[in-house]
């Protein structure tokens, strides 16, 4: 069975490399990477397609670079159970601040994310 590279073929563009240095990827490429490995492509063959290593690919997949383009975060930035535990101590010891705590969390996490976490953390401790 042909691989995407073999039906895409080699970058119809000119050598990627320009004064020793790699060309920067336009946000139209990092969208078109995650969209490969979205439909099953391997990394390395699409790291190959777009002259970058494929640790990059992996950053890309992985909300670690160009996350602005994607909307991927890290997984450091997406919220544990030990994030709720934090904000509800938080809270528990300066309850004026909830209303700024919460939109801090909201803001790293999402909106609704704070109270979400709390609902969970409730619903865990009444089984």
């Amino acid at each position: 069975m042909p691989t995407m590279l073999d039906i895409l073929g080699p970058d119809p563009r000119e050598s990627r490399i320009k004064n020793g240095r790699k060309r920067k990827l336009t946000p139209d490429e990092v969208l078109s990477i995650v969209a490969l490995v979205d439909l099953g492509q391997r990394q390395f063959d699409v790291a190959r397609r777009f002259g970058v290593s494929e640790c990059l690919v992996y950053q890309i997949v992985h909300g670690g670079r160009w996350g602005s383009v994607t909307g991927r975060k890290p997984a450091s930035d997406k919220m544990t159970g030990r994030h709720a535990v934090a904000l509800v101590d938080e809270i528990a010891k300066r309850p004026d601040d909830a209303p700024r705590l919460r939109e801090m969390f909201d803001a790293k996490f999402g909106d609704g994310a704070a109270l979400r976490s709390v609902k969970a953390l409730l619903t865990a401790g009444a089984r």
